[in-house]
């Protein structure tokens, strides 16, 4: 967690196959977090699975209070599809995590 807002960083490619686990992850390691950043910019692959995953812990955490904030490299596979499902009407992207971070309300390195 950097200060109180915990940064998940998803790695590799994110689909049906093991979404289920990272949603776990995510909700226990942000579970007292004030916000949270979701670092995808070491993703190279996502399934509608994962976006369905990524809405879900939005508005679970954004039902609580705690805006949900993504990191998505403007270029690139995970940019595009995430661009076409909407996610930005969902919660802010950013472009870099320093970003993320400053969007989040946090402070940035």
């Amino acid at each position: 967690m950097n200060g109180e807002i915990a940064v998940a960083t998803v790695v590799g490619e994110f689909d049906i196959g093991n979404c289920d686990e990272m949603s776990r992850q995510i909700q226990a390691s942000c579970a007292d977090a004030l916000a949270i950043v979701l670092d995808l910019s070491e993703t190279q692959y996502l399934d509608s699975a994962a976006l369905r995953t990524l809405f879900t812990i939005a508005r679970m955490f954004q039902g609580r209070g705690a805006p949900v904030v993504a990191v998505i490299p403007a270029t690139g596979l995970v940019r595009k599809v995430t661009v076409v499902s909407g996610i930005d009407a969902v919660m802010p992207v950013a472009e870099t995590r320093d970003e993320g971070l400053r969007l989040a309300g946090g402070p940035v390195a």
